[in-house]
């Protein structure tokens, strides 16, 4: 019979079976994966609901600087450093302005004009330009597999949406809600290629996000 031992071990929890730190490990990665689905998906509820009351710019205003304060509040708790040079600043703030600020404002004017399912359908392109902006600023080589799960993810977004995009109208206020919608994905693009550079450079993630969240709220 063989007895599995744990060497060097400072707590008998960290000793298991073999398998066990896998199965924990699924399980964290199945939990991440529902957390960001609630997220992402509890987005679009947001907006819709935030429509009407107060103009695009100001509910992305409360969206933001409440985010903002969350994560400084955290960064104060945890004794994260918030200094950085200005270069530093300056591309956390470009991050902002166009993660943040420019993309929720237009993806707000956009769903004012059409409905939140094909705004969601226009977003779900954002795969295509993050891969298309990979390619251009850091040279990533474009994978077929990668461009074919980008389609395949745009697909499935359309036919969840599908009833949506039958009533759409293609007059004035659709033209302008498409052009908003378009928009807004190339600012989201540009800032997740932003966010790229940042982290390529040793920002880390929680910070650079807690004061590129101060710019989309402060815009």
């Amino acid at each position: 019979m063989r007895i599995a031992t744990c060497r060097n071990s400072a707590s008998p929890r960290s000793c298991s079976r073999p398998g066990t730190q896998g199965r924990i490990a699924n399980s964290e990665q199945r939990l991440a994966v529902r957390g960001l689905r609630a997220d992402l998906g509890s987005t679009w509820l947001a907006i819709t609901y935030q429509l009407g009351e107060v103009p695009p710019a100001v509910s992305v205003a409360y969206r933001f600087t409440l985010a903002a304060a969350i994560l400084l509040v955290y960064c104060g708790v945890r004794a994260l450093p918030l200094r950085y040079t200005i270069r530093d600043h300056v591309w956390m703030a470009l991050q902002g302005l166009l993660l943040f600020g420019a993309n929720y404002v237009l993806v707000y004017l956009s769903e004012a004009h059409i409905s939140s399912g094909l705004t969601a359908v226009i977003f779900s392109s954002i795969a295509f330009w993050n891969i298309l902006g990979m390619r251009y600023f850091y040279q990533t080589p474009l994978r077929p597999a990668v461009l074919l799960a980008a389609g395949l993810g745009v697909a499935g977004v359309a036919i969840v949406f599908a009833p949506e995009l039958t009533v759409f109208s293609d007059g004035k206020a659709g033209i302008l809600g498409l052009t908003y919608g378009l928009a807004g994905t190339l600012a989201a693009s540009l800032g997740n290629i932003t966010a790229v550079r940042n982290q390529r450079h040793g920002l880390p993630v929680v910070q650079q996000n807690a004061l590129a969240c101060c710019t989309g709220g402060c815009w």
